[in-house]
């Protein structure tokens, strides 16, 4: 599942951060989006190797490290302190604007999948990111599987992907992000990567059906 997005490189991190800027030429403000109630989607556009991908996996690497750093900073005192003896920088990415918690809700689950068209069908399919989404939404939240084992009789015998009818997936992978508590932000890589198999409507009505949860927010990039 993690091929693709392992293979992304990002040479220099802070060649990225012009994202976090509150005044972006020609795109609309990421961290605004972050932030709104009422933006439910973000789509980074660009041409073939422009660098998208390392842009969506900077996003993902840096707003998981946010809230973890959320979630422990009360623990972390001393840690810090530990830190700061040592001569760590004072631009630490957790003191960094960068990183302000405000920028997404508090407990916030962050999910991402990144599509690879010279991949296998998992890689490059809807089934596929569909799945990879139910995967890492049900490892933040292991409670929400009962929604599934509870509604969805014999999906406890499902343990292959072929296990699993399209029009179900999509379905439980709706329903488990609607029972979810917790706010959902899913970063999805790469939907020119898709399998030419699939037309321009299936791939625009999975972003739909994704943005249109409640609790979710969907960044997307082509």
């Amino acid at each position: 599942m993690n091929q693709r997005t392992n293979a992304v490189k990002i040479t220099h991190e802070n060649t990225l951060e012009w994202i976090f800027s509150s005044k972006l030429p020609f795109w609309s403000s990421f961290t605004d989006w972050l932030k709104s109630d009422k933006e439910k989607l973000y789509w980074i556009s660009g041409k073939p190797g422009s660098g998208k991908s390392a842009l969506m996996k900077f996003l993902v690497n840096i707003l998981v490290e946010t809230r973890a750093n959320c979630h422990n900073r009360g623990n972390s005192k001393e840690q810090n302190q530990q830190q700061n003896e040592e001569g760590t920088s004072e631009k630490s990415r957790d003191d960094s604007s960068l990183l302000e918690a405000t920028y997404l809700k508090p407990c916030t689950v962050v999910i991402s999948h990144f599509l690879w068209e010279a991949g296998n069908f998992m890689q490059n399919s809807i089934k596929g990111a569909q799945l990879g989404l139910l995967r890492q939404l049900l490892c933040c939240e292991p409670s929400l599987a009962d929604k599934i084992l509870d509604g969805l009789p014999g999906s406890e015998r499902k343990d292959d992907d072929d296990d699993w009818s399209s029009h179900e997936l999509g379905l439980w992978t709706a329903r488990t992000l609607s029972a979810c508590k917790r706010p959902v932000c899913i970063f999805l890589d790469g939907l020119d990567e898709i399998s030419p198999s699939y037309g321009p409507i299936e791939v625009i009505d999975l972003v739909k059906e994704l943005s249109g949860i409640a609790n979710v927010k969907v960044c997307v990039s082509s």
